[in-house]
């Protein structure tokens, strides 16, 4: 059984550049290195307050420690989402171009390619290509509609073609050809490869591949699911081939980074729910990978992830999706697909996978949980064998019978599955001290239950996950149940709204990084 491993920005926040001029947002950069130590970037920049769609791409110099060191000037007046890499010569910026209407209204998306001379100066623009839609003839799949494209991934190959990761799922390398001498490019083949899946949403482009070792180069990519009640970015990373056919051979089976679900682009003038972390550059510095990536839409963070850290997160893609618990946390709108767990006839199971996936970020480990109320254990399933100990106490009695097979059939040798409250001594809630995570689903007698565990969240002071109930008494009760053990109480689920997070006072720090 695979374990998940902590983000590493629980542990290390990122650098934020400063903002150049307030009636603009920066943010989605990427950058190369030049010959003569320069570093150049290239940044996408909005109008403040934005709208989508209105993407500049503006270049600027960076300092050894990626840091800017003078002001932004325009490259690109219409474009977004750049990634650079230096090809044969030139600076090549491939980027989003938005297509629009007669009456301006976006009718679909396009890849550019700007062939760039750098110069003393800076960059001057020679040629824009624009590269064909749909190139592999077979239109887009599931969540894309045909006529957008974005995110490719771009990487050079050798003096005359360049490499560009089209899709991870399934894995498609296009490569393209840069006949400079007749000023034209074409794609002359494409390389298919098994797809990359994994728990944490869809995977997509990310930052131009480096060097990893002799045979290898790393990508970190993102993807995105709904945690808790927003939309959480995610980076992980891939290894792949050097060399044609360009296979990935090893994946990260769980995020390397996690945008803080306290942070959102709702701060910077988006409409939506959303937090981000969009990596597009990255380069090998030492024993670290520095990546620079967009922040909520409206900000450049520097992040560092450790050699020991990537190689510690990597698999072989056929062991990336072994752990059903993790696969039953993807999205869609099918239920979970495991852990399975049978319910009484008549009983829907509940589809809670955005709050386990915020537990599985904010609380990825223990040593004892418990989970108490209606569909008790379905947490310890998800959770796995991460927590050393798991007691699941059953309200209903016809859920306290299937509990044994449920715990059998998911191979949970660590639950042990309570038929009902009044098996389970006195001193399991007075004297227990090592329970981390709570889960409390007793809608609006939850408060009875707390207060009968009473002795358990003293002494333990346990992360609580509680379904405070639809009355605003049942709520109050917990609010100010939790408040006088000096809980505080965060109502983060709008789209769950009867469900509450309590962290003790004493460890809130512990988690600030997330919440």
């Amino acid at each position: 059984m695979q374990n998940f491993i902590a983000p590493v920005n629980a542990r290390m926040n990122p650098e934020i550049w400063p903002r150049f001029d307030p009636r603009f947002l920066e943010y989605n950069p990427s950058f190369v290195r030049w010959p003569d130590g320069r570093i150049i970037g290239v940044i996408r920049r909005d109008h403040y307050p934005p709208a989508p769609g209105r993407g500049m791409v503006w270049a600027l110099g960076l300092d050894d420690e990626l840091r800017p060191m003078g002001p932004p000037t325009a490259l690109i007046m219409d474009g977004e989402d750049p990634r650079v890499i230096a090809h044969g010569g030139d600076l090549l910026v491939f980027y989003v171009h938005f297509e629009r209407d007669g009456q301006d209204a976006i009718t679909g998306t396009s890849i550019m390619m700007a062939e760039c001379a750098v110069e003393e100066a800076g960059l001057v623009m020679k040629k824009v290509f624009p590269l064909p839609k749909a190139p592999l003839g077979d239109g887009q799949d599931r969540e894309d509609t045909k006529g957008w494209e974005k995110n490719w991934v771009p990487f050079a190959i050798d003096e005359e073609r360049v490499g560009l990761i089209y899709r991870h799922d399934p894995w498609e390398i296009l490569v393209l050809n840069r006949d400079r001498g007749r000023g034209l490019v074409h794609f002359e083949q494409a390389y298919r490869a098994e797809g990359l899946t994994w728990a944490w949403g869809r995977i997509r482009g990310g930052t131009p591949p480096i060097g990893y070792d002799e045979d290898h180069l790393v990508s970190f990519f993102h993807g995105s699911e709904v945690v808790g009640s927003r939309k959480l970015y995610m980076v992980g990373a891939v290894l792949m081939e050097r060399q044609a056919p360009f296979r990935p051979v090893r994946m990260t089976r769980s995020p390397l980074l996690v945008a803080p679900y306290k942070g959102g682009v709702h701060r910077h003038g988006w409409p939506v729910a959303a937090s981000v972390i969009f990596p597009l550059g990255a380069e090998r510095r030492g024993e670290d990978y520095r990546l620079l990536c967009g922040v909520d839409d409206g900000e450049v963070g520097i992040f560092s992830v450790s050699q020991a850290a990537l190689t510690a997160a990597l698999a072989p893609l056929g062991e990336v999706a072994q752990d059903p618990r993790l696969q039953g946390m993807h999205g869609g709108p099918q239920a979970f697909q495991g852990p399975v767990w049978r319910l009484p006839p008549g009983r829907s199971k509940l589809d809670d996978r955005a709050l386990v996936r915020f537990l599985r970020i904010l609380c990825p480990e223990g040593r004892c949980l418990v989970d108490l109320g209606e569909q008790a254990g379905l947490l310890a399933a998800c959770m796995g064998p991460h927590y050393r100990e798991a007691h699941a106490i059953a309200l209903d009695p016809l859920e306290a019978a299937l509990l044994p097979g449920n715990a059998a059939l998911n191979q949970l040798d660590h639950l042990v599955a309570h038929p009902d409250l009044g098996s389970v001594p006195d001193a399991f809630w007075a004297e227990r001290e090592d329970v981390d995570l709570m889960r409390v689903a007793g809608g609006d007698i939850s408060c009875s239950l707390l207060e009968l565990a009473r002795g358990m969240v003293e002494r333990s002071r346990p992360v609580i996950l509680v379904q405070a109930g639809t009355s605003p008494a049942a709520r109050e009760a917990c609010a100010q149940w939790l408040a006088a053990r000096d809980y505080g109480l965060e109502w983060s689920f709008p789209l769950c709204p009867q469900w509450a997070l309590a962290i003790p006072a004493e460890k809130s720090a512990s988690f600030s990084w997330f919440i």
